[in-house]
């Protein structure tokens, strides 16, 4: 296990790996600084993403590092890419205004044939036309069945949906479970969909202009804690009941040379957070501590090698691999109990049986 020293004093997390620039891109103390890093670990980029002025950017739904550029979906619905010193130098404004419920994993949007692919947002007039209320009693019932991606031709700003909502997962059994906060992974021609609360996920094919579902991939997780549903005439009741456990989620699916990596957390229990002040930063880092990760091993043709592989502790793990292929991972020092002047990332290989 070897690892990246990166000289800055505190947060830091790397968000993407550029292979082009050999540059990780990473968030830095503020909330919209960002931090370009070289391989070595040197700082060789520093700037806040504008907030106000007529560069101003929005809140970040997703962003990304490729080619040399920050790749930033923002909310209300706009693609931007700003350069390695933070400076606009595309902008692809959606014809209609789009909102997203939260802010995503994966990729700000995909290149697919001639056209771009993004996770849909939800459409209305403008913001101040959006009910609330009315929302939360119907408009997830909608988006419970609506395709997940919108695919955009940026030369004609025609769109249109892809990717039909798969009938295998959780959200279709006719309860209310908030947003399912989705994630799209793309490795070639397959497209990876999975939700919060599911140890499982959707593979999809392209098929001619369409991504088409192909099948489920079960991890096989036996003890995850289950999401919480309620009946939608009982959403008031949601907020409560869920607070009482934390469900097993997927963190991040990885393609790697020769499979995938899939990480992911069990959950916990009522009786494992009723001890956790969760009204407290504190609190609530040590209960997500207790949460430790798994790690699934995959073949290409995403046969199940192994599960349930527990990652050492005191570790947060990014959602890519360094350059060497190696998975990446944070030394939380707060969990050693240590206050050091630079960062450690940790350089994890994993080895495969045959």
């Amino acid at each position: 296990m070897d690892s990246l020293l990166i000289d800055h004093l505190g947060n830091l997390w790397l968000l993407d790996y550029d292979f082009q620039s050999e540059t990780y891109m990473s968030w830095g103390t503020g909330q919209r600084d960002l931090l370009l890093i070289s391989k070595k670990g040197e700082i060789v980029s520093q700037f806040d993403i504008p907030s106000d002025g007529p560069n101003r950017i929005g809140s970040i739904t997703s962003l990304d590092f490729e080619n040399g550029e920050v790749r930033i979906l923002e909310n209300p619905g706009k693609i931007v890419h700003l350069n390695g010193d933070g400076e606009i130098v595309k902008k692809i404004d959606f014809p209609v205004y789009g909102f997203y419920l939260n802010g995503i994993a994966g990729d700000p949007y995909f290149p697919f044939k001639n056209e771009i692919a993004f996770v849909r947002p939800e459409k209305e007039l403008s913001q101040e036309d959006i009910d609330w209320d009315e929302f939360y009693e119907t408009g997830f019932q909608k988006i419970y069945q609506q395709p997940i991606l919108e695919v955009l031709d940026t030369m004609t700003m025609k769109s249109r949906l892809t990717m039909e909502f798969p009938k295998e997962s959780i959200y279709q059994d006719g309860k209310f479970y908030n947003w399912m906060f989705p994630t799209v992974t793309k490795e070639g021609k397959n497209w990876m969909l999975y939700f919060r609360g599911e140890m499982k996920f959707f593979l999809y094919q392209e098929v001619d202009n369409e991504i088409v579902f192909s099948q489920v991939v079960d991890l096989n997780v036996v003890d995850a804690v289950p999401a919480v549903g309620v009946p939608f005439d009982q959403i008031d009741e949601y907020d409560e009941l869920r607070a009482k456990s934390v469900s097993g989620n997927i963190q991040s699916i990885i393609p790697t040379s020769d499979g995938y990596f899939v990480l992911y957390k069990k959950g916990l229990k009522e009786d494992e957070i009723k001890d956790f002040d969760l009204n407290s930063m504190h609190g609530r880092m040590a209960m997500q501590r207790s949460n430790p990760y798994f790690l699934a091993l995959l073949d290409d043709e995403f046969n199940l090698i192994q599960n349930d592989i527990q990652l050492p502790k005191g570790v947060i793990y990014s959602s890519f691999l360094s350059p060497e292929g190696t998975l990446l991972g944070l030394k939380d020092q707060d969990y050693f109990g240590v206050e050091e002047d630079r960062n450690c990332y940790y350089f994890i290989a994993i080895s495969v049986s045959k």
